[in-house]
């Protein structure tokens, strides 16, 4: 029979699993996998002064019932998710709104509803059918961290190192404590963040799970009751989106649309040089994009996609990089098999031209070079597939007089 460690080697092309870490993994995979589910409880330790924590409270039992309520933030009130293996519902009740969908298949795709942390989850991929490909998918390698005593038990450190290209920079570290018992719960996770990543101050995020219990098929509630008076919503996040205030530099990105956008003059990768005059007649779809940006990394393969589909309607796709060396964006290409066309912002003005704050940030430009529409950040495929394809639609010559 193949350890659970051998199957993870055969399943996965990577992560490099050091010798001295497969027996934790398999003392870990063959425990999670042997029970139908689990409840538990996290808390996201804050690691400075005024950044809020977040507790996050999970049952499940497979394949696909569960539970999660998490803090989403100071007056914000509480996310709860509920799935009964059919019908999933997503629900704040402060706000009074909740939707309602068809329930995710497996627990791996908990996270297409909502995590709103922005770290990885690991709850779930514990609790998969493959805890060790999911626990590890971001990872380019696992080693033994060796042992670690807390309040006078030991407990296993896993020390995980990011694979290059993937949606954590490999500079993080990451630590994994898991109790040396018979039921090795996973008890913290760290996130060794170094100085040049966190604003010049090295910092640690710290997860901790506590009150874990083991559940048999068919225990657990999974059932949900909207607030009374609730409005039904067709999608509760972008809801949420639509209804928050601007953010300061906000009115400055919407009056740029239907506008003209502004030229530029940038350097691609071989060294010639670009200007959006020469992409006239084209739709762009012009994003501004860094390769330690997660977001912008969750993103890209949807714009890429995009731009592969509606190659017909002349529609390029253009990345602009804020400001790495060559060497790595061509490196993070690589490793991704990404052929894309990018640009190097280097010292010009394009950043401030286009009111560009956070990435990413995209701007979708018709082939008269107005500015159809300027999206900021990274809201998940569907929604991103939406209106960028409405912009694209909209560009396209003749398309208003035909609607009319």
């Amino acid at each position: 029979m193949l350890t659970a460690s051998l199957v993870l080697a055969v399943a996965m092309a990577g992560p490099d699993i050091a010798p001295d870490a497969k027996a934790t993994i398999d003392r870990v995979v063959t425990y999670y996998k042997g029970i139908p589910g689990a409840s538990a409880s996290m808390q996201l330790k804050a690691p400075m002064p005024g950044m809020p924590g977040m507790t996050t409270k999970y049952t499940a039992v497979k394949p696909n019932q569960f539970t999660m309520q998490q803090q989403m933030g100071p007056g914000m009130g509480d996310l709860q998710i509920v799935s009964n293996g059919k019908t999933a519902w997503s629900c704040i009740a402060a706000e009074n709104i909740y939707s309602e969908q068809a329930a995710p298949k497996t627990l791996m795709e908990v996270e297409k509803l909502a995590s709103m942390s922005g770290l990885p989850e690991f709850f779930f991929p514990l609790l998969s059918a493959d805890p060790a490909k999911n626990l590890f998918k971001d990872m380019g390698k696992v080693a033994s961290g060796g042992t670690k005593t807390i309040n006078g038990k030991t407990y296993d450190v896993l020390v995980l190192t990011p694979k290059a290209g993937g949606l954590i920079p490999t500079e993080i570290s990451i630590e994994m404590v898991f109790a040396q018992s018979k039921t090795p719960w996973l008890h913290t996770v760290y996130f060794k963040v170094p100085a040049e990543l966190a604003g010049g101050q090295p910092m640690t995020l710290e997860m901790q799970l506590s009150d874990w219990k083991p559940l048999k098929a068919g225990e657990g509630n999974f059932a949900f009751k909207a607030p009374d008076g609730a409005e039904k919503v067709d999608d509760l996040f972008q809801h949420l989106m639509a209804e928050a205030p601007d953010a300061p530099g906000d009115e400055a990105i919407k009056e740029m649309q239907g506008k003209p956008a502004p030229d530029f003059s940038l350097e691609d990768l071989d060294g010639n040089t670009v200007t959006l005059a020469s992409l006239r007649g084209k739709t762009v779809i012009l994003d501004f994009f860094a390769t330690w940006c997660g977001p912008c990394k969750a993103g890209m393969p949807v714009l890429i996609d995009i731009a592969k589909a509606r190659a017909s309607d002349d529609v390029e796709l253009w990345v602009i990089d804020v400001n790495e060396p060559k060497e790595t964006i061509t490196s993070f290409l690589d490793s991704n098999r990404w052929d894309i066309n990018v640009l190097l912002m280097g010292d010009s003005d394009v950043g401030s031209k286009y009111n560009v704050g956070g990435i990413p940030h995209t701007v979708v430009i018709g082939p008269d070079g107005t500015i159809q529409l300027i999206e900021v950040g990274f809201m998940g495929r569907e929604h991103t597939e939406k209106v960028i394809n409405e912009a694209i639609d909209k560009a396209r010559p003749g398309k208003v007089a035909d609607a009319a």
